[in-house]
């Protein structure tokens, strides 16, 4: 799958570009000649700048460091891979942390754990003590390699939140590809889950537990029982 740049130029009110260093910095306009560096930039930045069904697209290439977003976005905001798959988010913690964000969407990204020692998680969404996660979407990824806990939790207050047409593959010991713990509405469709860790050059200790766990583990705390 390869996304056009040129043709979405025609559809998209915004464009922005973000690419690992050296070719990307976050002291640049973010353009596609000087993009910005890091996920975490970009997202602010354009909230800062007002702009409105923006696009966001990632240059090839490996994004390594923790990504915090908090931006309510009046408007879908996406964030996709120039050529799918050839661009990935990884840390040696959680890769990508949703707190109370809004209107955000994840296209053709990978998103992956450093590797092993990593800390829990390799993406969450939940709220930030006040505000919802809501409008998330996340289509058209490769979710995979957590060394620690869950590939993808949702949880403690995330609403209206799409997983679809993702892959899935490699959570590390009794926990899961997705834990979807204290929430609400919740589409998960068309997604595909296996496990390779041969293929991740990794051991199999055949400790994994489900693919998939919808539970609410902490009653009214999140603010709504699931």
């Amino acid at each position: 799958v390869v996304f056009h740049a040129g043709v979405a130029s025609a559809q998209a009110p915004c464009q922005y570009w973000v690419a690992p260093p050296p070719e990307g910095s976050d002291a640049n306009p973010g353009t596609f000649a000087q993009p910005w560096a890091t996920l975490n930039w970009a997202s602010a930045r354009v909230l800062d700048l007002g702009g409105s069904n923006c696009i966001v697209w990632f240059k090839d290439g490996v994004y390594t460091g923790p990504n915090g977003l908090y931006e309510r976005f009046p408007t879908r905001t996406t964030f996709r891979a120039v050529n799918a798959y050839n661009a990935t988010l990884q840390n040696s913690g959680t890769a990508v942390s949703l707190f109370g964000a809004r209107n955000l969407a994840f296209e053709g990204l990978q998103f992956r754990h450093t590797g092993a020692g990593a800390g829990g998680l390799v993406v969450q969404v939940q709220q930030d003590g006040t505000n919802w996660s809501e409008e998330v979407v996340f289509r058209n990824n490769i979710f995979h390699d957590s060394w620690n806990n869950d590939i993808l939790k949702i949880n403690n207050g995330a609403r209206f939140v799409t997983v679809e047409g993702n892959v899935f593959y490699n959570q590390q010991g009794s926990d899961e590809h997705m834990d979807v713990n204290s929430v609400t509405d919740i589409t998960i469709q068309d997604n595909i889950f296996f496990n390779d860790f041969a293929g991740s050059g990794r051991p199999n200790a055949n400790d994994t537990s489900s693919y998939i766990v919808i539970k609410d583990s902490n009653g009214s705390a999140a603010g709504q029982l699931a």
